[in-house]
């Protein structure tokens, strides 16, 4: 999608992009759109510095906005920069911490997309969330799933070991996070995996082609495409 610049575009965002994150983004509406959704807060809204273009089409909060015009649709980041630009384009945003936050409203549902595997402290953001849901509102999270296939190879074939991605502090499974979200008072509703499917734009060795172009499509030929989960979002409750 062409860049979008001037005054607020907010209706130029659809879901019709081809990118890695396409299944994530459309899963995250579908499950918002199940929900009470009168009031939505998106903690980490801009994405990371320098990653995620705020002007383009691919990026969730616009999408949220867009899908669901009848909300009312808050968004937080620590980036002031972003925050900045995006009150110039008039998005509803403000500059917080995703550790400490306080409103004085709460809200249906709350989306902390790519976030949890970047915090200082976990704990504190899950607290957080929880004094700004309503009861029985809605956590969806989603983060990198840590025992995908390439992760795996990764890990013991790569010299000096996997590299994690940038400025992760922690990787979570549903089993793990489930067990952190339950210490403050939410339960697990739903789980959904992503498949991420890597290609490397030139292959470096012939391990490398043996195993991208040769090996994965063997493994997704015979029925273990589950091999390449990058990531889930889970659906955490508060409870009432």
């Amino acid at each position: 999608m062409r860049n979008v610049s001037g005054k607020d575009r907010r209706n130029s965002y659809n879901i019709n992009i081809e990118t890695p994150e396409k299944q994530r983004y459309t899963k995250t509406l579908e499950i918002i759109s199940r929900y009470p959704h009168k009031r939505i807060l998106d903690v980490g809204c801009a994405g990371m510095p320098g990653e995620t273009d705020i002007l383009s089409g691919n990026w969730l909060h616009g999408f949220i906005v867009s899908q669901f015009p009848e909300s009312e649709v808050i968004g937080i980041d620590i980036n002031k920069e972003a925050v900045e630009i995006l009150k110039e384009r008039g998005y509803n945003v403000e500059l917080m911490d995703a550790e400490n936050f306080n409103f004085e409203k709460k809200f249906d549902v709350i989306v902390a997309a790519e976030l949890i595997e970047h915090l200082n402290n976990p704990g504190t953001f899950m607290s957080s969330c929880a004094r700004n849901l309503k009861d029985g509102g809605v956590l969806i999270i989603s983060t990198p799933y840590p025992f995908n296939l390439d992760y795996f190879m990764s890990n013991h074939f790569k010299k000096g070991g996997f590299e994690p991605g940038r400025g992760h502090t922690a990787w979570f499974c549903p089993k793990t996070l489930g067990e952190l979200a339950k210490r403050y008072g939410f339960k697990m509703k739903e789980v959904h995996f992503v498949e991420y499917n890597y290609q490397p734009e030139k292959y470096t060795s012939l391990r490398s082609f043996v195993y991208h172009k040769l090996l994965k499509s063997f493994i997704r030929f015979i029925g273990f495409s589950k091999l390449f989960r990058g990531g889930f979002i889970s659906v955490l409750q508060l409870k009432e």
